[in-house]
């Protein structure tokens, strides 16, 4: 190989490299991805912004939420989205803080790998949040309610032996992260 050619393929595997690198900086439902997983970006049971956030909608029509019952579902949703602002504030600026490691001219593993444990505590935070909103929620359904949800999620689509197959519904097939936010 000559120097030319010798040149263009270091070139074209940095390259490689800091794309790679960066798509997979953030961690679950990041990157590439954007899924919305975990305290994600779509509606659904708990699973963050969003007007579906903590008790969807249509799971409120299913189960026969009462008004009061929907009002109050309501208020938990909105104290819950300012509660966890801060932390997804925190956990955004840190995957901007990620990305810029691995595009460093040398990325240093302990600085990355420590920025990877700060992010890891934000998303423990948020994860611990949707469960305090979901059981809270959960004290607000009569028995009845309880049950059938419990048997409306058992029969959900995109439900495998590990709980949500590739992201649910919609596909995501090659994320090592599908299911990461449950």
């Amino acid at each position: 190989m000559n120097r030319k050619n010798a040149w263009k393929a270091m070139g074209l595997g940095l390259a490689l490299l800091l794309v790679t690198g960066a798509a997979w900086a953030g961690g679950p439902g990041d990157g590439g991805c954007r899924c919305g997983m975990g305290m994600g970006h779509g509606p659904g049971m708990g699973q963050g912004r969003g007007p579906g956030a903590g008790l969807g909608l249509r799971m409120q029509e299913r189960l026969g939420l009462d008004e009061a019952q929907q009002k109050q579902v309501e208020a938990l949703r909105a104290d819950h989205q300012k509660a966890v602002e801060p932390a997804r504030a925190k956990l955004d600026a840190l995957r901007a803080e990620m990305q810029a490691l691995w595009q460093a001219e040398r990325p240093d593993r302990g600085a990355i790998l420590a920025k990877q444990d700060e992010m890891e505590k934000q998303r423990a935070l948020l994860r611990e949040a949707r469960v305090d909103l979901r059981l809270s929620i959960q004290k607000l359904l009569t028995p009845e309610q309880r049950a059938k949800a419990a048997e409306l999620q058992k029969d959900r689509p995109g439900r495998g032996k590990f709980g949500r197959g590739k992201h649910g519904r919609g596909g995501h097939a090659g994320c090592p992260y599908a299911g990461a936010g449950d």
